[in-house]
């Protein structure tokens, strides 16, 4: 049984063995502990040519298998000549306010171990303070950005092909969501809750308001944990600040999938109505 699944079985046995009358309680956070030493830890900051970073794990592993480079991920040059500053790696979209379709910058690719089923991600971001997904001149498809994908090695019988960490879905949503989403997952698309401006927990939710307040030009700390927890269980956490956004474990058709490589950003599913940036600052990644 997986590290999430063992918790929440224990919470709901004491649960269910307590005498007298039992009140609804609210469980805690459940705690996000990576096992052991991160297999990448790197700080993009620290980058002042773009050879720097592609001589650098976890990327040059991911030269060596792909033949990944800067054209491959278009990433556009930024002011001093590389696709990094001192804020970090790059990512520019420039102003395409009539595309209403796919726009594409990034899609760095982080390798992960053969057969890994639990993968843990601590990273700090910042989006520009102008970003935003929604574009007036579209009506169709809804805001979106794929921000953080964990892709499958397998193939997925339903569902779709990765977990993932969207941000700005329908504009103002954080989305998350493991193997069996839509199609094949008992925790429905329920845009959680929110008491004084804080969400409330648990939020067994794929979408949960709160993403706009981290389009301000400042960097943001994230921690995701994936897992498979067998038996068709999967585990999704998210938590940004200190603040756990996500925190279920939820039922799909069961699958024996492993974890093939991280994916550092995506697309927006409509073009920006001006220029909007997205640095990544810090990467520390475990897996097992």
């Amino acid at each position: 049984m997986g590290y999430f699944a063992t918790a929440l079985v224990l919470l709901l046995s004491a649960a269910c063995h307590s005498e007298g009358p039992v009140e609804a309680v609210i469980a805690p956070p459940l705690a996000w502990v990576p096992p052991g030493e991160a297999i990448y830890d790197v700080d993009l900051t620290q980058f002042t040519t773009w050879g720097a970073v592609m001589d650098s794990a976890p990327f040059a592993n991911m030269q060596q298998l792909d033949n990944w480079g800067r054209n491959q991920i278009n990433v556009e040059v930024s002011p001093d000549g590389y696709g990094t500053t001192g804020q970090g790696m790059w990512y520019r979209f420039a102003a395409r306010p009539n595309h209403c379709n796919d726009q594409i910058v990034g899609q760095a690719k982080i390798p992960l171990p053969n057969g890994t089923k639990h993968v843990w991600a601590e990273f700090d971001v910042a989006f520009s303070a102008n970003w935003t997904n929604v574009n007036a001149n579209c009506a169709s498809p809804a805001p979106d950005y794929k921000f953080f994908l964990a892709w499958f090695a397998e193939t997925v019988s339903c569902g779709h092909g990765r977990a993932e960490v969207k941000m700005g879905t329908t504009g103002s949503s954080v989305h998350a969501s493991g193997a069996g989403f839509p199609a094949c997952d008992d925790v429905p698309v329920n845009p959680g809750g929110l008491l004084n401006g804080v969400p409330t927990y648990p939020p067994k939710t794929v979408r949960n308001p709160i993403a706009r307040q981290f389009f301000d030009g400042q960097p943001h700390h994230f921690r995701v944990y994936f897992g498979n927890e067998g038996d068709g269980q999967w585990s999704v956490y998210v938590e940004i600040d200190g603040v756990v956004t996500h925190n279920y474990v939820t039922s799909t058709i069961s699958q024996e999938l492993t974890f093939d490589y991280l994916m550092l950003g995506s697309n927006r599913n409509l073009g920006a109505t001006e220029d909007m940036y997205l640095h990544w600052r810090s990467m520390r990644v475990w897996a097992d």
